[in-house]
């Protein structure tokens, strides 16, 4: 049988198919010219959060569909041109005009659009505006953008030494700002710092944090859009170093992966742990302030001296609060709290504390348990969560520092006795404790009307450390008894 009639019936087949197949692509696309084929936009305005000077924004974006059932093309520029702050990118292309964008039939493209404020002499945030152009068949459309920039102090890898940072422009951290040993750093009401990711604030000398009630010290992450406001881990934190010391008044300390992180190096090297005095201890003396949103830890202390009132410590990823190597710390009428966030959820204590740790003596694995003497005093506190036990202190090490703790007139979330030694006049647990704060899910940790905190706490410690006259706000405590445990103290408005 001859088998070259199939064989060549079979290919001149498969020729047929793949010409008649792919034919169409071959054809001239044709574009309609319509002018009722305009551009379906998705948006006739871009705004732009707070840009910092010289530093570029994030990424906006829209789309542009064409619902006709041709092709159409566009010219697309940015009306200021190459002198334009703003910028586009079409399909991965980024220009600042195109003047032949396809856009095919019952299609769609997303418009990215960027924009970098130019410094000038403002001090008040200033408004840029430019528009995104379109031409199609003779329609043109127009996308505004919007942005508000503002000049700004940046801080990349310096040293601060004797001075004082004042409320004029914005601060902006990158990559570290450090006070050397030796010197001291002042900080004047209504200051802004923020602090680009990952960078961080070293305490080596004196940190002065003056704020005010009306015109609180901020420390922020240095995205200031509105999806940014309460996300965590945007910088590290504010370090003290072993010898350092930071006094605050009205600090706002937020978006960290901490607030504050006390002792765990000295200057800017690692050394033993065995090595650490009480001596060298860092200062953290704090007031009237706020640590919150913190991806790990709000204030962390390692063998160091920490001093808080009226302080309101929320919404941390790991502990509130964390020691473990001895050292001082002293809390009244502070508030713990931390119900987690769309961020993360809360499944640490809010308080975890201890004086043993594991250190390593050699390469070989070898390592000691060492110990540190630890006094903890916790006075008209709230601690309070969503975990069934919010606190938790390590036993005391056989043979090691003593581990000395006092909770007075607290209010706590525990499944501990408080009926036992280390807690006076403590209540756990309350049964109304949805009405403990004004509203938890907003960070408003003011006290309730119904809060079961009223009225609860004492003006007389045990420590030598005094209830303070006034709360967090400025409001004046009652003598002689009735103060509110928390850093509130309930007025009806």
């Amino acid at each position: 049988m001859n088998n070259k009639i199939p064989i060549l019936y079979f290919f001149l087949l498969t020729a047929f198919a793949f010409i008649v197949l792919f034919l169409p692509s071959c054809q001239k696309e044709t574009f309609s010219t319509n002018p009722d084929d305009a551009l379906l936009i998705s948006t006739d305005t871009i705004t732009f959060d707070t840009v910092f000077t010289s530093v570029g924004s994030t990424t906006e974006f829209f789309t542009i569909s064409n619902d006709a059932n041709k092709s159409v093309s566009s010219k697309v520029s940015i009306g200021g041109g190459q002198s334009s702050q703003f910028r586009f990118n079409i399909d991965g292309v980024p220009a600042t005009e195109i003047n032949d964008l396809t856009i095919p039939a019952d299609d769609s493209l997303y418009v990215f659009i960027q924009v970098t404020v130019d410094p000038n002499e403002a001090l008040l945030p200033f408004i840029l505006e430019d528009s995104l152009i379109f031409e199609t068949n003779g329609n043109i459309q127009k996308v505004k953008l919007v942005a508000y920039g503002q000049n700004a102090v940046f801080l990349n890898g310096v040293e601060i030494c004797d001075t004082t940072l004042r409320d004029e422009l914005p601060y902006v951290i990158y990559n570290f700002a450090y006070i050397p040993e030796g010197c001291e750093v002042n900080i004047e009401e209504g200051v802004r710092i923020y602090s680009h990711r990952t960078s961080q604030f070293l305490v080596d000398g004196i940190l002065n944090i003056n704020g005010t009630k009306d015109s609180m010290v901020t420390f922020l992450g240095d995205r200031l859009e509105p999806g940014f406001r309460d996300s965590p881990a945007q910088w590290n934190g504010i370090e003290v170093l072993r010898g350092g010391e930071v006094n605050a008044k009205y600090a706002n300390v937020q978006n960290g992966f901490y607030g504050f992180i006390l002792g765990l190096r000295s200057t800017m090297d690692v050394e033993s742990y065995l090595d650490y005095t009480i001596d060298e201890a860092p200062i953290l003396r704090i007031e009237n302030s706020i640590v919150g949103n913190c991806f790990l830890d709000g204030i962390v202390g390692f063998l160091s001296l920490i001093t808080a009132t009226n302080t309101i410590i929320h919404s941390c990823g790991q502990y509130n609060f964390l020691s473990n190597y001895g050292g001082g710390y002293y809390f009244t009428n502070c508030t713990f709290a931390n119900y987690g966030t769309s961020s993360f959820a809360h499944r640490e204590p809010i308080i975890a504390v201890g004086n043993a740790i594991e250190v390593p003596i050699d390469n070989e694995g070898n390592s000691v348990i060492a110990t540190r003497l630890t006094d903890m005093y916790f006075g008209n506190c709230i601690i309070h969560g969503s975990e069934d036990e919010e606190v938790v202190v390590a036993n005391q090490f056989d043979g090691g520092d003593p581990l000395n703790y006092i909770f007075e007139n607290c209010l706590l979330k525990t499944e501990r006795n408080v009926d036992t030694v280390g807690f006076v006049n403590c209540f756990k647990n309350p049964e109304n404790s949805d009405t403990l704060f004004v509203d938890k899910r907003e960070f408003d940790f003011r006290t309730h009307p119904l809060s079961p905190a009223i009225d609860a706490g004492s003006n007389s410690l045990t420590m030598p450390f005094e209830a303070p006259d006034a709360d967090y706000c400025g409001n004046p405590r009652p003598n002689g008894g009735g103060t509110d445990i928390g850093a509130y103290e309930y007025y009806i408005e």
